[in-house]
């Protein structure tokens, strides 16, 4: 017989354990002494509880493994912490043995659930339609083939001598055995001042002895003459 899938962390028989366990302590500590309501009494409450409260937060979590194996690592904790307080209330004589080794060997019995859902978080991992690992194989696999093909095409490109269209431009005129091309200024620069104020990154084509094409030309940032009116 198939069982049914589980659609609650409140099915969990791992979180069902630990509910019991908090209920219990929570009516074994009412006999504490007053003097530990703030101190003792307080600690292993709030222990036994955020076991569960780390179940909850982890089962609506399972979406993604890294934050579904955190959270029932902080339930880990809780349990290993809820046990040392255990451990405290027997030595204080607030607990009888007998009744402390009960509880503790159900925190055992949570900590080996909880591990083995660490190990293996798997099967408890909720999948998105449509983005599951054969997708983002799929994906991961278009991405690569898309990107070889462009360094193939810009690789030929560069066999059959087309010039390239990255880095600066190569020319005679650069080391200066030709004649520079014209100067082209953008329209709102009108002089070789304003152009060096107005537009920060002219200043390279400047170094080379010539002027941005006027493709290349933007609105100034600052205009010179504009504000000296």
């Amino acid at each position: 017989m198939r069982r049914k899938p589980i659609q609650s962390h409140q099915e969990l028989e791992v979180y069902q354990l630990a509910f019991a366990a908090a209920m219990r302590i929570f009516e074994l500590t009412k006999g504490f002494p007053k003097e530990e309501q703030y101190s003792l009494t307080d600690q292993i409450r709030r222990a036994s509880r955020a076991v569960c409260a780390n179940l909850a937060e982890a089962w609506r979590k399972r979406r993604y493994e890294g934050a579904f194996v955190l959270k029932l690592n902080d339930a880990e904790a809780e349990a290993a912490e809820t046990q040392t307080w255990l451990d405290f209330s027997v030595e204080c004589k607030y607990l009888d043995t007998n009744t402390g080794r009960e509880i503790r060997q159900v925190y055992d019995s949570i900590l080996g659930k909880l591990v083995n859902m660490i190990n293996n978080p798997s099967p408890w991992l909720r999948r998105s339609r449509g983005h599951g690992s054969t997708y983002s194989a799929a994906r991961n696999l278009g991405y690569t083939l898309a990107r070889a093909a462009s360094f193939a095409g810009k690789a030929l490109a560069l066999a059959q001598g087309a010039p390239q269209v990255f880095g600066p431009p190569r020319g005679p005129y650069r080391e200066g055995r030709a004649a520079a091309p014209p100067r082209t200024l953008p329209r709102t620069v009108r002089s070789r001042a304003d152009c060096r104020l107005s537009y920060a990154p002219h200043s390279r084509w400047r170094n080379r002895g010539t002027f941005p094409p006027a493709s290349l030309a933007i609105p100034p940032l600052l205009d010179l003459r504009a504000r000296q009116g």
